[in-house]
């Protein structure tokens, strides 16, 4: 057995160090590059929420990257607003700097653009919008975010009794403002108008303007908030269960996402003048469901030349589904249907 002196043993000692050394900081790399997963996972999941972003169904709304082709979806918030409200959800070790949060957002989540205008939007938040940004571009608010405000005159968003009004610690809270002049003002508002033409009565949503003063526009701003108060809970409340109850399906249930789209205008390739200025272009009915198993999910398209959008036209559209559902899936014994809520065509009682 060969025996070391002194300064091979040291050498020696020291050589071990080091590989003790590099060992840990490989296990260290190791733990860093699954936490930074980890939070790259969280923004997406967080992200992909559908109260934070929605989905654009255009076929020509895609975008690709590294030969990954994905569909659109356009962020309903500013990003600092979605990093606070992240911050506030999200366990200690997935929170991160605003920087760290742009950056980890994926590619096909992006910001909305002149051509993603939104032709849906709520008229009590349009509304209150429109207020908003007047009293902004005022210097009587230092926000445009609607979620902002309405937590200042609630004590807690997330719950029920504070956003419907009812809590009598915040009941008469309201946003407030400084001292202003009662100089002159104007604003807009969508507001449903009456006309008539003859002996028909036609009824046109307008976006009209009004005119008063700045004491005016405080106390109609204070008033349309606490209305609106309830609708955004309404809102995550319904995209809170929806997103729980796709993610735990059991295999006896399923879920039926429907709506109508807006009815498709059929052209042809050569159409002579009075056709195509004309009233005589036809039009077809298209109703879009979203299947949901936990064996997976499935899209269906169905057409109509009947304009008609009442219970007897949804029930004709779903029948063909339902039959399929029944022959591929006779295990499924419940069934969960989610539409929006038009009484002409889901919410009502013929369809029970």
């Amino acid at each position: 057995m060969r025996k070391l002196n002194y300064k091979s043993r040291k050498s020696e000692k020291r050589l071990m160090a080091r590989q003790r050394v590099c060992l840990s900081e490989k296990f260290k790399q190791r733990g860093c590059k699954k936490l930074s997963a980890e939070r790259k996972q969280a923004v997406i999941d967080f992200l992909s929420r559908d109260e934070n972003s929605h989905l654009l169904a255009g076929k020509k709304n895609t975008i690709t990257k590294n030969k990954q082709k994905m569909q659109r979806r356009v962020l309903t918030k500013p990003l600092t607003e979605l990093h606070a409200q992240y911050q506030t959800e999200m366990e200690q070790h997935l929170s991160m700097s605003y920087r760290q949060f742009a950056r980890r957002r994926t590619f096909y989540i992006t910001e909305p653009k002149t051509r993603d205008r939104d032709t849906c939007a709520c008229v009590v938040h349009e509304n209150v919008q429109l207020l908003v940004n007047k009293l902004t571009k005022r210097g009587l608010l230092k926000t445009t975010s609607i979620s902002e405000l309405v937590s200042m005159i609630v004590c807690d968003p997330k719950n029920k009794a504070c956003m419907d009004r009812a809590c009598p610690k915040c009941y008469f809270d309201e946003v407030e403002f400084p001292e202003t002049d009662h100089t002159e003002v104007s604003w807009e508002q969508w507001e449903r108008v009456t006309s008539t033409n003859g002996e028909k009565t036609f009824a046109n949503v307008l976006k009209q303007t009004y005119k008063g003063t700045i004491q005016d526009l405080k106390e109609l701003f204070n008033k349309k908030l606490e209305a609106l108060a309830i609708h955004p809970f309404n809102w995550i409340h319904q995209t809170e269960q929806f997103r729980d109850l796709k993610q735990n399906l059991t295999e006896s249930e399923a879920v039926l996402h429907i709506d109508f789209l807006e009815n498709y205008a059929c052209k042809m390739s050569t159409e002579i003048q009075a056709y195509h200025f004309g009233g005589s272009r036809k039009q077809a009915t298209i109703h879009t469901s979203v299947l949901y198993t936990v064996h997976g999910t499935k899209s269906y398209a169905t057409l109509s030349d009947s304009l008609r959008h009442d219970e007897r036209a949804v029930w004709a559209h779903l029948e063909p589904i339902l039959k399929e559902l029944r022959a591929t899936c006779p295990q499924i014994t419940v069934l969960h249907i989610i539409s929006d809520g038009p009484i002409t065509q889901y919410r009502n009682k013929a369809n029970f």
